[in-house]
């Protein structure tokens, strides 16, 4: 158990160095020379789907809250309605929270700061991670 919290503080800390190192996003004429293709959006969107189906954490969201609706004398129809009234609301939030980010000036707010929040966020996950180190060793001890 010691073994796998010392990877993911170290992991936590990997992750924040790749930040902290990684190269600057594309320059604004790459960004105004790309196309949205038809197909490049479909693509993304079946790998937003996927990505949020597979997500262990929301599986985990979702059972904690439906464990305390569904029950055993419920018919098939009602429990399905439940997870389509579930998936249509989480679909329709991460649609709003995509349009909100298009098509605002929020995105180029957050390009013009890229570097900084890279800096921020990395050197947060690196402390963060010293941290849980720390915590664990000194824990062990």
């Amino acid at each position: 158990m010691i073994a796998a919290q010392l990877l993911g503080a170290c992991l936590v800390v990997y992750i924040g160095f790749r930040i902290l190192f990684a190269k600057t996003g594309p320059s604004d004429a790459e960004i105004s020379s790309r196309t949205a293709s038809s197909r490049a959006l479909i693509r993304g969107g079946f790998e937003g789907f996927f990505i949020s189906i597979l997500n262990p954490k929301i599986a985990l969201f979702f059972m904690a809250i439906f464990s305390h609706f569904v029950q055993h004398n419920l018919s098939w129809v009602t429990t399905s309605m439940l997870g389509v009234t579930a998936a249509s609301i989480d679909a329709v939030w991460y649609v709003v929270v995509t349009l909100a980010l298009t098509n605002t000036g929020i995105t180029s707010a957050l390009q013009s700061h890229e570097s900084t929040i890279s800096k921020v966020s990395g050197n947060l996950l690196i402390l963060i991670g010293l941290y849980l180190f720390c915590r664990i060793i000194l824990g062990t001890i």
